[in-house]
């Protein structure tokens, strides 16, 4: 426990020198415990937003639109409660952080050993968990501000340490494998620019088949 607070302050502090001593040491429980408090604090976070965005809802229904309008408007805050209050969520909370890291790790480890010729699959791991910590801190102020004023982050202060977390990623990256700077942001970037292409492309095959589809049915509008 004492080894996973020092690496989340020192990932703060000198993040190129908690990655070398991770790649040093492999502490994979810490990055296990940390990831199980990742879940949680995304599990409360989650709970706590839902609660404060249904509370808007009735208030939108019942002084706009028809009276219907506020049944379904009542529905669906049945059912949203519902979900983020059962257990479903809260386990599933609890597996994506480990869930997504290792599919996070898994893709970029192949793509760093095709550039480099080396595996480093579970050190990887344990500095992918650890560089998720601007997140984390994001969600604790986010949790922070929602619970005691009702008031979620706004969105620019969200892409700051979404920025920051890349910064920690590409790091991560590059203190793992022990490579350029150059190196690693083309390693990290990658599957982002494949990914891209690849919705490109896609919408470009599906444009000509809404339009056709579209123009068929114009002159039943007309």
């Amino acid at each position: 426990m004492n080894t996973m607070f020092e690496l989340i302050w020192l990932t703060i502090t000198h993040p190129k020198e908690a990655f070398k001593r991770i790649r040093e040491k492999r502490p994979l429980y810490a990055a296990l415990i940390f990831l199980l408090i990742y879940g949680l604090v995304s599990i409360v976070t989650g709970y706590i937003t839902s609660k404060n965005n249904l509370n808007l809802l009735p208030q939108i229904s019942d002084s706009a639109i028809a009276p219907y309008i506020g049944e379904f408007s009542k529905n669906l805050n049945d059912l949203i409660s519902g979900y983020f209050s059962s257990m479903f969520f809260f386990v599933f909370g609890l597996i994506t952080p480990y869930l997504t890291t290792f599919i996070s790790t898994a893709i970029y480890d192949l793509i760093a050993q095709f550039f480099v010729k080396k595996g480093a699959g579970i050190t990887l791991f344990i500095a992918w968990s650890f560089a998720a910590i601007p997140m984390l801190v994001y969600k604790v102020l986010n949790l922070t501000t929602l619970a005691i004023f009702s008031y979620s982050l706004p969105i620019y202060i969200e892409l700051i340490f979404i920025v920051w977390s890349i910064y920690m990623y590409i790091t991560a990256i590059k203190e793992t494998y022990e490579i350029n700077t150059g190196l690693s942001i083309g390693i990290y970037f990658t599957p982002i620019i494949v990914i891209f292409m690849l919705l490109i492309i896609y919408m470009a095959l599906l444009f000509p088949l809404i339009s056709k589809y579209l123009l068929s049915l114009a002159p039943g509008i007309i």
